[in-house]
């Protein structure tokens, strides 16, 4: 790999000293919230203007209650760290800053009374797993030379109730925080592969199935919580399992690192990673078991091309194929909660929107059962940035006939 001069690519973001001058200036523009160690800001445009004008200073977010508000604070990362030692009760997060580069990074969340199914420790080694195959094609080399920059940091702050972890990967960097969504979406591109990490969300009328990954984040200046720190109001602090330290800290911060030891992959870079063969196997999330009622949980295997309705899947593998090319399922998931079967299609790539085949991106093909019709969604770009489906067409007449009523399954729950 080509390795990209530091100078363009990270700017002077990562210099740690700021002239005197340069501090005083900052002082006259900004009065009275001044401190020995940092700058405080009401507001975020008002910080991140200083910000450009201090270009060896990192901005960091406290919050000062539970309704969302928060200050903002300027400091080098040693000014920093004395700060923050020092605080009992810690809500603090990083701003990850439009155009500064950042570490590659993951925010899990779910909630547990809904995904009682969901392996935990599958979903964060399939991440591993997805990260690896990315490198694979873009950096051309073997597994085992890729091996020290899958190393992986993995912060928690679940409870009880809800599923909550970030991983972090410190060796991997991206030009800025949009381009490591980028890469992300197009990790799960790749393949049908994005359907290993859905998790059922409660919504007003019924369940929605979500990606566990939390793509929001890569956005324009965000806030991203630290180590050690709990939003405001609850008891949850990210921890790692091991006892803090500056080092440790560093480490997890998503713009902190020395560019001699990373990975830096450009945008341009990530334009290699092409579709996966449909052999490529990640760990399925969901646990491959029968359902333990009629139908009392979600349904899903990684190699099981049926679902608990062997006559739907039937008619499924029926409308799979066409002169061109012969599909299969590649996997099947049952979400009782919404009544809906959704079917994860291989090979067969037939999109109602474009009226033809995509060249790589697969589709799926979703059957409601509280309606009995069935439609076509697809993991393509385009399609999922309009939300598109195809218009819902009905069940043959024999499986209308010979299917329980929707009454039967409210009665089996």
């Amino acid at each position: 790999m080509n390795r990209i001069p530091t100078s363009s690519f990270y700017g002077n973001s990562l210099k740690g000293y700021t002239p005197p001058a340069l501090r005083e200036d900052a002082k006259k523009l900004y009065r009275g919230l001044s401190t020995a160690k940092c700058f405080h800001f009401p507001t975020q445009s008002a910080a991140l203007e200083a910000a450009a004008k201090l270009p060896g200073l990192e901005l960091f977010a406290e919050d000062l209650d539970s309704s969302g508000t928060r200050h903002y604070l300027l400091a080098s990362y040693s000014d920093f760290w004395e700060i923050y030692r020092k605080r009992t009760s810690k809500h603090f997060y990083e701003v990850i800053r439009e155009n500064v580069s950042c570490k590659l990074y993951f925010d899990l969340e779910y909630i547990r009374a809904c995904n009682t199914h969901v392996q935990e420790q599958v979903l964060v080694d399939s991440i591993s797993k997805l990260v690896k195959e990315g490198l694979k094609q873009i950096l051309k080399r073997k597994e085992s030379s890729l091996l020290p920059y899958l190393k992986c940091l993995v912060l928690d702050s679940s409870s009880q109730e809800k599923f909550s972890k970030h991983i972090i990967f410190p060796k991997i960097v991206f030009p800025n925080n949009r381009i490591t969504g980028k890469f992300i979406s197009k990790l799960l591109q790749m393949s049908d592969i994005s359907s290993h990490f859905l998790v059922l969300k409660p919504s007003r009328d019924e369940m929605q199935t979500v990606l566990a990954i939390d793509l929001s984040v890569y956005s324009r200046n965000r806030c991203f919580r630290i180590l050690g720190s709990s939003k405001m109001g609850e008891n949850r602090p990210l921890t790692i399992g091991q006892s803090m330290n500056q080092e440790l800290l560093h480490e997890t911060l998503i713009c902190y690192f020395y560019p001699d030891d990373v990975i830096l992959i450009d945008e341009a870079q990530i334009d290699y990673i092409q579709p996966l063969n449909d052999s490529f196997e990640i760990p399925f999330t969901l646990k491959s078991s029968l359902l333990p009622n009629k139908y009392n949980d979600t349904f899903a295997t990684s190699n099981s091309k049926s679902s608990p309705f062997p006559e739907i899947d039937k008619f499924i593998e029926s409308v799979i194929y066409d002169r061109q090319v012969k599909g299969s399922i590649r996997n099947v998931l049952f979400f009782s909660s919404s009544l809906k079967l959704v079917y994860n299609i291989q090979k067969y790539r037939y999109c109602h929107h474009i009226g033809r085949h995509h060249k790589s991106n697969h589709i799926v093909l979703i059957v409601e059962l509280n309606t009995m019709v069935y439609y076509q969604k697809c993991l393509d770009p385009e399609c999922r940035a309009i939300d598109y489906r195809s218009p819902p067409l009905p069940l043959p007449e024999h499986l209308l006939q010979n299917f329980p009523l929707k009454t039967d399954f409210e009665a089996s729950k």
